[in-house]
């Protein structure tokens, strides 16, 4: 999806993490396909996983599908490249991190559930989890971006500075709250979760 997402006709970034965006170390054609086969990819490797039972495999593909689906990434993507063309609203900018971000995020910690074989109340745990720890990421992110004197749309210019790192501090409060409920060992999800500076 990073792939896609760096595309002239997306974001339009010539780099990523410092290196050329594929599209400028390739062909654009070839980087759009690449992106297509990624994505496509997961799908074969989850149905394919020797180690999942079917309905395992069944349940992390309707939450991939989900995820990256019209409520998910593709969704946040399209109401990104829409809004540019107007003045963004708190909500768009919302519906925006959660599906660009916060749906992935929280996909990956469903599938850590699913393949624990943890119940429902663990699981939609897990999700809040990973729904606070994307959101928080993207704020972050756009602190960072604000360094970088980017003129897309984001959280610093439409709520300010101090209002995102105010948010940033009770979306961590509530992370380690959520994380406290989860009935087991922890110390490697907070290792993971909070290895990352936002």
């Amino acid at each position: 999806s990073l792939i896609h997402d760096d595309l002239p006709c997306m974001d339009n970034d010539d780099f990523r993490r410092g290196k050329p965006s594929l599209h400028k170390a390739f062909p654009e054609g070839v980087a759009l396909l690449t992106g297509d086969f990624l994505l496509t990819f997961a799908f074969e490797v989850l149905a394919k996983a020797p180690f999942l039972l079917d309905n395992q495999k069944l349940r992390l593909i309707q939450i991939l599908s989900a995820a990256a689906g019209g409520l998910g990434m593709i969704g946040g993507q399209v109401k990104d490249l829409l809004a540019l063309h107007h003045t963004m609203q708190e909500e768009e900018l919302l519906f925006i991190h959660k599906g660009k971000t916060a749906a992935l995020f929280s996909a990956s910690m469903q599938f850590g559930g699913v393949i624990a074989n943890c119940n429902q109340e663990q699981l939609e745990l897990l999700t809040k989890i990973g729904n606070t720890y994307g959101l928080a990421y993207q704020l972050q992110d756009d602190l960072d971006d604000e360094t970088e004197e980017k003129e897309e749309p984001n959280a610093v210019h439409l709520l300010g500075k101090d209002e995102v790192k105010l948010r940033l501090f009770k979306m961590h409060k509530t992370l380690h709250h959520l994380i406290e409920q989860l009935p087991f060992n922890t110390d490697s999800l907070k290792t993971i979760l909070f290895a990352h500076p936002s």
